[in-house]
């Protein structure tokens, strides 16, 4: 039980981090990056979503 949640806890860590970094980096000329960071982070939102 403390394990799951100590989980949860990092992911979202993670994707504020991640959000974070996106809308800093949004004015990049790379958008393939980008596109691939927001996937992640589609991925890691999903993921909380079905570990609630």
């Amino acid at each position: 039980m403390n394990l799951i949640t100590t989980l949860q806890i990092f992911n979202l860590l993670l994707l504020i981090i991640i959000a974070v970094l996106l809308f800093i980096n949004r004015k990049a000329e790379n958008q393939t990056k980008m596109r691939l960071a927001f996937l992640i982070l589609l991925v890691l939102f999903v993921l909380e979503v079905f570990m609630f």
